[in-house]
């Protein structure tokens, strides 16, 4: 018995001493984003990210799930833990990938502030914000004339 009890006391010391010298899981490596704490119209949102990032595409951060939120420049709300804010009170700028038209449709992502040439307070622009799990993004225009942060994503 007393010999069963060191063979099962020896096999833990060494599966103890294998999980703990396993390798740990790395944070995701890759692309990374984050949300302005400055505010700037439609003219200036290209302008307004770090040096490494530029202003996103909406379909460079549609998943953000693959993604690393940048807290040294992004903004954050009382319960982001180390990730980004979810509400509709952090709404950014955002690119939509489309081009510009005189006329733009009501469909998303076909305002861009003239591809965010330009704070004219008759334009409008497109926004979005992080607002569940399951459909990750809530979308809205506003006025390119009115400041808000924006959306960044690494070079």
């Amino acid at each position: 018995m007393d010999q069963k009890l060191a063979i099962t006391g020896i096999i833990l010391l060494v599966v103890a001493t294998i999980v703990l010298a396993a390798p740990k899981p790395r944070p995701p490596e890759g692309k990374s984003f984050y949300l302005t704490t400055t505010q700037h119209d439609g003219l200036n949102a290209p302008f307004a990210c770090a040096a490494g990032y530029h202003m996103a595409n909406i379909y460079e951060i549609l998943d953000p799930t693959g993604l690393r939120y940048d807290m040294s420049f992004g903004a954050t709300a009382d319960d982001s833990g180390s990730g980004p804010p979810g509400s509709d009170d952090f709404s950014g700028w955002v690119r939509g990938g489309r081009n510009v038209t005189a006329n733009p449709s009501p469909h998303q992502f076909e305002h861009s502030c003239q591809a965010y040439q330009s704070s004219d307070s008759e334009l409008l622009g497109s926004q979005v914000f992080l607002s569940s799990v399951v459909a990750p993004w809530g979308y809205r225009e506003r006025q390119c004339n009115l400041t808000f942060p924006v959306w960044c994503v690494s070079d």
